[in-house]
């Protein structure tokens, strides 16, 4: 009879003095989990991103992401982990 715990932490923030009203940049991290009693390892994803709005209409994106698994696999099966990227450009429409 084993329970499930899953959690999320991190913190979106503007960094003081860099945001006018032609360009805000975001940064963006978090910690993202996921245990199960009664079973081998946890499952742990770290993320971040950065993102900038640009003349109040043109939207950068930046994402990475790097997901751990520790001792989920049977034996004789080792994940190092997997890591990956995204970068995106869009327009923030307003009505």
């Amino acid at each position: 009879m084993g329970g499930r715990f899953r959690y999320r932490v991190g913190s979106m923030f503007v960094p003081p003095g860099l945001a006018t009203t032609d360009f805000v940049p975001r940064l963006s991290f978090y910690v993202d989990g996921y245990e199960a009693e009664g079973t081998p390892g946890r499952n742990v994803r770290v993320a971040f991103a950065v993102q900038a709005i640009v003349v109040q209409t043109l939207l950068l994106d930046v994402n990475g992401g790097y997901q751990v698994y520790d001792g989920a696999f049977p034996p004789g099966i080792h994940d190092n982990g997997t890591g990956g990227s995204v970068t995106s450009i869009g327009f923030r429409v307003s009505f």
